[in-house]
């Protein structure tokens, strides 16, 4: 099977980090032996007598504790402040309890962990019954497993049970290996006890590793893959026969475990690390998860997602060829019927190797819908995409590197030239430009939002207080192929874009949006051009009438819209009927 050293091999990679101090308090009733538990720990001696009511904290360097880490053993009083004050500072806390007092086992369920979680202690439990070296008849091994048992049931967080000795020296370097492991490789992240299966995060990360390995993309780790893989990890090749022993363990329990080929299959990954935690050898599991980059949280850490990218702003951040690579691979991949399209069965399978569903669902967010509703086509999916740096580049590329992608973060994506530089160099240099819509309430600019991606006209506006968003690719001259992305700005945010150039810096251009039906509508916007205008004096601008399938009214402006936009050197407002599907060009222009 797997196994051996850490690190190197195969793959790049950067591993997760683990902690490098461990605190454990040592707490239980009076009389149960803490103190003996730490006296024979540090000294290998026991003592009947002059036993100090506490014992100091003792720290026990890497190089002689059971995992290579340093921890520091702090003893507990029965003064109930202080107690939950070194509780509240534990790493992992042992809760030792008397073999010959069943009440002190009593009070393990009906004060220490009830009152734990009144604390809201997030750590695991290591449970110690003490003075296994009193005989047989003064406690019963099936009495107090009959007991154990339904407090395990009740109290996840307690990750092992173990009885010990302080006086015959019995078991106590295990108490600290326990400890120390279930910090360093804690259960309870990774496996439900309950229902002996893997729990979702921890089949997430997992699933990125092997989608990591699986160097050609075909579902499988071959040999060679597999072999690469357990090099990375542990530093040491599987042999044809250890190699073989691995897959008939899977052939034997794991139906859909092999495929055709006789390689692994995800399935088959999957269960092996599900098998190791059952048999006790969780820390192989961490030791993957680390090599590949994961925290104690199943999250990427920091330092391995790397995303430390940075920009002005009038600059954006855009896919780069390798990224669009990457993503239109993942889509192909991610097909399974091979029909173009992903359902949003493959779209979650696409993102399952994510914590979480990465596109906020309370964010309103179209792209154009294919024939078949509710699935998305390659060119939908890339404008997505570009949705996701618009609103968020950090979260969108950290997304990108949950879903495989193996190359440095910051190579998924280009930062564009500043806006003011393409300004005076009069050359785009952007693929994707970003439009705000600003209009009164009820002047049309959701249903005009709705038409970049050519969604049926609603008569029912979107509640105000979402955040409406658009984008499509729009081929303005042959095979040059731009990204438009049309947000609509709300009352609130129109107050910060006259008060922050910075702000308005982060657009291309602004589309103003009348209602020809509303007398007060074009008054809304020519009063905020007016005021934008204060804040960057160079802002490309287009004006538009909606809903003029209707008879038009009188603006009670004192400037009619026509000359409005020629005193301020701008083209006649467009006009525009979202319910009959008249746009004259307008996405285009």
């Amino acid at each position: 099977g797997w196994g051996g050293g850490g690190g190197g091999g195969g793959l790049v990679v950067k591993t997760g980090r683990m902690k490098s101090h461990i605190r454990i308090v040592i707490c239980g009733d009076d009389g149960v032996g803490k103190t003996s538990i730490i006296r024979c720990l540090i000294s290998k001696s026991f003592a009947e007598e002059n036993v100090p009511e506490v014992h100091p904290p003792v720290t026990i360097p890497p190089e002689v504790a059971p995992e290579p880490v340093s921890a520091t053993i702090v003893d507990t009083s029965n003064v109930l402040n202080e107690v939950e004050s070194e509780l509240n500072r534990a790493d992992v806390v042992v809760l030792v309890y008397d073999l010959v007092r069943n009440e002190t086992l009593d009070r393990v369920k009906t004060k220490w962990l009830p009152r734990m979680r009144e604390l809201d202690l997030d750590v695991p439990v290591i449970l110690v019954g003490n003075k296994q070296d009193l005989p047989k008849e003064e406690y019963s091994d099936s009495n107090v497993e009959r007991t154990i048992k339904p407090i395990m049931e009740e109290f996840r967080e307690v990750e092992a049970c173990i009885q010990c000795s302080a006086k015959v020296e019995f078991n106590i370097y295990e108490v600290l290996y326990f400890a120390q492991r279930a910090v360093i490789h804690p259960t309870t992240p990774l496996f439900d006890v309950s229902s002996h299966s893997l729990r979702p995060a921890a089949k997430a990360a997992l699933s990125r590793v092997f989608r990591l390995c699986d160097k050609d993309k075909n579902g499988e780790l071959n040999d060679k893959e597999l072999n690469d893989f357990q090099y990375t990890c542990f530093n040491v090749h599987l042999n044809a026969e250890e190699l073989a022993g691995v897959k008939n363990v899977v052939r034997a329990n794991c139906p859909g475990g092999l495929t055709a080929n006789g390689h692994l299959s995800l399935a088959g990954f999957i269960f092996l690390h599900r098998l190791f935690i059952e048999k006790g050898r969780i820390e192989t599991t961490w030791i993957v998860l680390r090599t590949f980059g994961y925290n104690d949280d199943l999250r990427l850490s920091d330092t391995y997602a790397n995303i430390n990218l940075s920009k002005a702003d009038d600059q954006s951040v855009e896919l780069s060829e390798k990224g669009k690579e990457f993503l239109l691979t993942s889509f192909e991949t991610a097909d399974a019927d091979k029909d173009g399209l992903l359902s949003p069965d493959e779209l979650g399978d696409l993102f399952s190797t994510c914590p979480e569903y990465p596109w906020d669902p309370t964010l309103v967010r179209w792209t154009v819908q294919s024939a078949t509703a509710g699935h998305m086509t390659k060119e939908a999916f890339l404008d997505r995409w570009n949705l996701f740096l618009f609103d968020d580049f950090r979260s969108a590329l950290l997304t990108i590197v949950y879903m495989g992608y193996s190359g440095e973060p910051a190579t998924a994506v280009r930062i564009t030239r500043r806006r003011r530089r393409d300004r005076r160099s009069k050359v785009v240099t952007r693929e994707v430009f970003n439009c705000y819509v600003i209009g009164s309430s009820k002047s049309g600019k959701t249903e005009l939002i709705r038409g970049l991606t050519g969604q049926p006209f609603s008569a029912e506006s979107v509640p105000c207080d979402k955040d409406v968003a658009a984008a499509r690719t729009i081929e303005i001259e042959k095979g040059r192929p731009y990204g438009l992305i049309m947000k609509e700005i709300t009352d609130k945010q129109i107050a910060d874009l006259t008060i922050s150039k910075g702000l308005l810096d982060t657009c291309d251009m602004v589309c103003f949006v009348y209602d020809v039906t509303d007398p007060t509508s074009f008054e809304f916007i020519a009063r905020t051009y007016e005021e934008l205008k204060k804040v960057r004096h160079s802002l490309p601008t287009v004006f538009v009438a909606t809903k003029t399938e209707q008879e038009p009214v009188p603006q009670t402006y004192e400037i009619r819209p026509s000359e409005f936009t020629e005193i301020h050197g701008l083209p006649e407002p467009v006009n525009v009927s979202s319910k009959i599907k008249e746009d004259a060009d307008l996405y285009k222009q």
